[in-house]
């Protein structure tokens, strides 16, 4: 009797991970009509997973960073000096060798064109932009899945996932193309893995964007000395600015940072989510409510930190940019994991928003908005590729 129970419940596991396999299939091929919305179902597949999942997880996440790269690739560009494309799309044209004599200084970007120059491609903005968005989403992807499936505190990894995919900013990974790179090496360093192997990730980092030398150094700190790193972080801000303000030859350095400062900051849509976050994190930490374990410590630290010098402007957002594109929805769902029917009602607010931003029922005078390349949807399939 117990072995015919056995071979039921072994049977209808089978039967439910093909169905999910069928879906997750379906999805794919709807996705060469309508990326849009099979980039939206692919964040709502994942929270229909589980653990021993790890096959459809993977194959779900191929499913998500390709369609998230091709809806992301459909916004307008050239239309705002501000645009980094300008500049990217020039240099991917010229097929230089040297890096000297751009307005960026860091190899690693310059390699990639030249690698996709090598092979042959000869890519549209919107082809260019869909290489590199779908590299960060493929590396944000790895992230994500050895973090839900190596923590066995994260009780729900399906829905974590779901949950941290809805909150990411793709605006940003299309926008800034070379930090965004560099951070998800970065991200990479927080997991448990060989030192050897952080040392590679560390300097890949670095060949994008010089910056994570600093951010990363603030990354390890926040993972490993969480309290400590706010002291001294605190401290080094203050010191830097007292450096380059009395230094004439810093002059360059300080005009650099006026600008990132803005002027009068005014609070954006992501410090509304971080100060409910932090209140709520900072409540259950007191209590002792939460496991403290090291990623709801550095999540914490790192939204203190950046309600801490949300005031500096635009810097905060290129210091924290790690917390603020990436980390948000994996903060609210380590917050507020034991209370799982929030988090569905949370989740499902946000999706039936994005479903609203990605019909391009959104602003439409916005310069980056979407579907301004090719259209939402086509009776050609992968026609999308065509603008490529």
């Amino acid at each position: 009797m117990y072995s015919y129970r056995k071979e039921m419940v072994s049977e209808f596991s089978f039967s439910l991970s093909y169905i999910k396999l069928s879906f997750i299939f379906f999805n794919l091929i709807l996705g060469a009509f309508i990326p849009f919305f099979s980039f939206w179902l692919s964040i709502f597949t994942f929270a229909l997973l589980e653990r021993k999942d790890a096959f459809l997880l993977k194959v779900n996440l191929l499913v998500f960073a390709f369609y998230s790269s091709v809806v992301y690739s459909s916004r307008a560009f050239f239309l705002t000096p501000s645009d980094d494309y300008i500049r990217y799309f020039e240099v991917y044209k010229a097929s230089v060798l040297s890096w000297y004599d751009l307005y960026f200084s860091e190899p690693g970007l310059l390699l990639l064109y030249n690698l996709l120059n090598v092979v042959g491609l000869d890519l549209s903005v919107s082809g260019l932009a869909f290489v590199t968005s779908l590299l960060s989403t493929l590396l944000l992807s790895v992230f994500f899945y050895c973090l839900v499936r190596g923590d066995e505190n994260i009780r729900h990894p399906g829905l974590c996932l779901s949950l941290s995919f809805a909150f990411i900013s793709f605006d940003y990974i299309n926008q800034l193309v070379r930090q965004s790179i560099s951070l998800t090496f970065l991200l990479l360093c927080l997991l448990p893995i060989a030192r050897n192997k952080k040392i590679v990730c560390y300097f890949f980092a670095a060949m994008f964007h010089f910056s994570s030398i600093f951010i990363g150094g603030l990354m390890m700190c926040l993972r490993y000395h969480p309290l400590k790193s706010i002291v001294v972080l605190l401290f080094l801000f203050a010191l830097l600015y007292f450096v380059i303000g009395h230094f004439s030859f810093l002059g360059g350095v300080a005009a650099r940072l006026e600008y990132y400062q803005g002027g009068v900051f005014e609070f954006s849509w992501y410090i509304k989510y971080v100060l409910i976050i932090l209140f709520s994190s900072l409540f259950l930490y007191v209590f002792g409510i939460h496991d403290k374990g090291w990623l709801y410590k550095f999540l914490l630290s790192s939204a203190f930190v950046l309600v801490v010098v949300s005031p500096l402007g635009l810097i905060s957002l290129r210091v924290l940019l790690f917390y603020i594109a990436y980390l948000i929805g994996l903060h609210m769902y380590v917050v507020f994991e034991r209370v799982k029917t929030l988090l569905v009602i949370i989740f499902s607010f946000v999706m039936v928003y994005k479903l609203y931003r990605l019909l391009g029922l959104g602003s439409q005078e916005d310069v980056f908005s979407l579907w301004r390349t090719y259209e939402p949807f086509s009776m050609m399939p992968f026609y999308y590729f065509l603008e490529y």
